[in-house]
């Protein structure tokens, strides 16, 4: 057993982690971890710390800022401008850190019905590129502004001043207005990953067909 598995790739599945580290899982949903119940595809998959989104140990609460690039990259390839073989990515923890992959290709009639959409949507934002981007910076640069609008309040007071309750009560009080402007955070810092993504893996694309068509035109030209 031991040979076997010195000769493949670590399985997900069969890592240990230090004695300290005991409990971990309860930090995180359920989601996010290796299971059984997925253990299959799992396996198949190539997984490797992400050290770039991710590279100290995750606090429970700043998953939520991970889980948002995901949800946004994983739309924007798959479903917005229809990459053909692009399936996303998906995350995992171990321990306090974080996994992830890119998911494997959809099949060949999948492929095919977003090559179609890839082609009409994609060239045209390479060729009005200058005008959406005058348009993406307008929005993105509104968000910011909502975003520093958010007030949070400072202290919870002592007690409710006396005209939040009489001669009616109020209804809801500093204690809501806290989780209030928390919500409205995590909602625009969601949709600034929506935004974020709009232009990036595009742009990344563009790089590559660039290098393409370069290592074609002049054989042997240093990657630099």
């Amino acid at each position: 057993m031991a040979e076997e598995k010195a000769a493949r790739f670590p399985d997900p599945h069969e890592y240990q982690v230090p004695p300290e580290l005991e409990g971990w899982e309860e930090m995180y949903p359920s989601h996010y971890l290796f299971s059984k119940e997925r253990g299959e595809w799992e396996s198949n998959q190539f997984w490797y710390q992400d050290k770039i989104h991710a590279p100290e140990p995750m606090p429970p609460l700043d998953l939520i800022f991970q889980e948002a690039w995901q949800i946004s990259l994983s739309q924007y390839t798959t479903r917005v401008f229809c990459i053909p073989p692009a399936q996303g990515i998906a995350q995992r923890m171990v321990g306090p850190y974080m996994y992830i992959c890119a998911i494997a290709p959809p099949p060949d009639e999948v492929i095919g019905e977003k090559a179609q959409l890839f082609e009409k949507r994609v060239f045209y934002v390479f060729e009005h590129y200058n005008e959406l981007w005058d348009k993406w910076l307008t929005k993105f640069k509104a968000l910011g502004e909502e975003m520093a609008a958010i007030e949070i309040p400072k202290e919870l007071p002592k007690f409710v001043p006396e005209d939040q309750v009489l001669p009616a009560p109020k209804g809801y009080y500093v204690s809501y207005d806290i989780l209030e402007a928390f919500n409205k955070l995590v909602d625009q810092m969601f949709k600034g990953w929506q935004y974020h993504f709009e232009m990036l893996n595009l742009t990344y694309l563009a790089y590559l067909m660039f290098g393409d068509v370069t290592r074609k035109l002049f054989p042997g030209i240093s990657e630099s």
